[in-house]
């Protein structure tokens, strides 16, 4: 996070060890450490007296830090952590849609219960911890194979996946409404060359026509309402 506003640049940290509620490490020879406040007593780091005495009146969205050197905190950072507008428009409509959104993090802050205040305590959202060092991270190469492609940002890909289900979903309903309308024509083909075409006026074969058009209208908006 600091790194391009130091003037000093180091190499990465040897011996990186990544665990729940915090991280530790090697730099220029020193033992590093950062995370939570029980991570450093874990691993039995000394606080400043005036450090972690009185808990402080934070709110629940907002976290602290520490960072420690050679058994010694020197460093306290508070972050606090809330969703951008945009994720939080598009929450609702995963909600609607079944699907829940998983969170991959390495961040020791970031626990289900802080999910929970940030989302009023909506269970809406899953978190999982990893573990190993993101320079093991499986490569992700790009490539697309896809009916459907956004070149956005991440929000609009969760939206072309949003309207992807929707226009399942549509083709779906018509599938059905075609088997309808095929049935309920084929009946009305039978009484109609039983009776004669002349009994019926061309404004109803029209209207008939009208209608299906309707069906599809109303199918559209229901399906893709905005």
């Amino acid at each position: 996070l600091f790194s391009n506003s130091l003037d000093r640049k180091c190499a990465p940290a040897q011996y990186p060890k990544i665990e729940l509620n915090g991280v530790k490490g090697e730099i220029d020879g020193n033992s590093v450490l950062a995370g939570t406040m029980e991570y450093m007593l874990e691993n039995g780091v000394r606080i400043p007296e005036d450090e972690g005495r009185h808990p402080e009146s934070l709110l629940d969205s907002t976290k602290v830090m520490y960072a420690a050197e050679n058994g010694v905190v020197y460093a306290k950072f508070y972050i606090r952590y809330s969703f951008s507008e945009e994720f939080s428009m598009i929450l609702p409509t995963l909600e609607d849609e079944g699907i829940t959104p998983l969170v991959y993090t390495r961040d020791p802050n970031i626990t289900n219960e802080l999910i929970s205040t940030l989302t009023a305590g909506a269970d809406k959202i899953r978190v999982l911890k990893l573990q190993s060092s993101p320079f093991t991270d499986d490569i992700v190469y790009r490539k697309i194979s896809a009916g459907m492609v956004t070149t956005g940002d991440k929000n609009n890909a969760i939206n072309m996946i949003l309207l992807s289900k929707r226009y399942a979903r549509l083709q779906s309903r018509l599938a059905v409404t075609e088997l309808l309308s095929m049935t309920v024509g084929g009946v009305l083909a039978v009484v109609l060359s039983i009776g004669g075409m002349s009994l019926v006026p061309s404004f109803a074969l029209a209207a008939w026509q009208a209608a299906w058009c309707g069906v599809l209208h109303f199918i559209s908006i229901k399906t893709f309402r905005k």
